[in-house]
């Protein structure tokens, strides 16, 4: 058992999603290998920890790790799954080499360990147009070569050994997490929010990509007609990246005529994250497929009711906590969105529902749980 040893061992990583630039690129898998690692360089600070990335890994993200981390920049970018990486895996020979990104290298001379976030390309490939092919072969053949999968949920989990063939056995299933630093804001900082989105009126709220299979479109005919049927005055926050856009997404906002009522933030700071949630009405994530949905258990943290899909993972991870809608229905969504306003109980019984349920999720708890898991190999 690797982690059983009593002299420090060496760990490689594909960390290349910790060296982008654009903000937009900054999503569930570049906050996700953050956290993840924070724990696990420092919850076994003897090991060494070698972060393999196409550029320079910010100072300020390497600070969060051990001292026993390096990060080695390794070039050329093009064909580096196939060229650049393995040949700095024979370079230095790690004894274990860890691919967060959903991708392994064509050789690492060493176990490997492959997590796995969702399928949702092979499932729903139409809302990924340009990026299925590349997709469906990095992720089947890395499946294939891995000595051990992680999967961020039971869904899956069942979908890599149904549609990829994967022995269940290979398969261990590790939930994300969520930080700590999400939990109910006070007035204060809620109003600071308020103030600095101009958001001077009750909304609900929507964080993630703005893509395809986040299923936007349906949340704003949601909201539309909500705003038919509830007096008062609403808004609708979108919050996210905007790299891969869904361009129905504007067409809806002019169509519904909700130009006044509907704010993009775009990329925004995890600081002001936790003042988002807490100022709102509702988080709703109507995806048509999630993996795992970190922002469902950041809005829970955080004591605010949440609206979710009943398909892929998300009632796996919402449990008994959320209100479950199928995302193809708008008048669906719409019904939930008028409920939740009406029925204060309700509201209430859905937030302390949430908070002990998010308190179940930690990325302590996942650095454990893998590390365990690699030892097993």
């Amino acid at each position: 058992m690797i982690f059983s040893r009593r002299y420090p061992i060496k760990i490689g990583v594909d960390a290349a999603c910790l060296s982008v630039t654009d903000n937009r690129l900054k999503t569930g898998v570049f906050r996700m290998s953050l956290s993840l690692l924070e724990e696990l360089t420092r919850q076994n600070e003897t090991d060494e920890f070698i972060l393999y990335s196409f550029d320079r890994i910010p100072s300020k993200i390497m600070n969060r790790f051990s001292t026993q981390t390096k990060n080695i920049v390794v070039r050329p970018r093009k064909a580096w799954n196939y060229l650049a990486l393995p040949l700095a895996l024979l370079k230095n020979r790690p004894d274990i080499f860890i691919g967060l990104s959903q991708s392994l290298p064509y050789k690492t001379f060493s176990k490997s360990v492959l997590i796995v976030h969702d399928l949702a390309f092979e499932l729903i490939p139409h809302a990924y147009p340009g990026s299925y092919s590349r997709l469906h072969r990095i992720t089947k053949t890395s499946a294939k070569r891995a000595d051990k999968i992680v999967a961020v949920s039971n869904s899956t989990k069942k979908d890599l050994s149904r549609l990829y063939n994967i022995d269940k056995q290979k398969i261990s299933v590790i939930y994300e997490g969520v930080d700590s630093m999400f939990h109910p804001q006070p007035a204060k900082e809620i109003n600071r929010i308020r103030r600095r989105y101009d958001l001077n009126k009750k909304y609900f709220l929507f964080i993630g990509s703005l893509k395809k299979i986040k299923n936007v479109p349906v949340l704003l005919r949601a909201f539309a007609a909500f705003l038919e049927k509830r007096a008062g005055d609403y808004q609708l926050v979108l919050v996210g990246s905007n790299y891969w856009p869904d361009g129905e997404i504007n067409a809806i906002i002019k169509a519904k005529k909700l130009q006044k009522k509907v704010k993009s933030l775009g990329f925004v700071s995890d600081h002001d994250l936790p003042g988002l949630y807490s100022g709102s009405s509702a988080f709703i994530m109507p995806s048509l497929y999630e993996g795992f949905g970190i922002p469902i258990l950041e809005s829970m943290a955080c004591g605010t009711p949440v609206i979710t899909s009943n398909t892929g993972s998300m009632p796996e991870i919402a449990g008994k906590a959320a209100l479950l809608v199928n995302p193809l229905d708008t008048a669906e969504i719409c019904k939930k969105m008028w409920l939740l306003e009406e029925d204060s109980s309700l509201r209430s019984r859905l937030i302390q529902k949430g908070l002990l349920r998010a308190k179940q999720y930690s990325w302590s708890k996942m650095a454990r749980q893998l590390r365990q898991s690699i030892g097993n190999i």
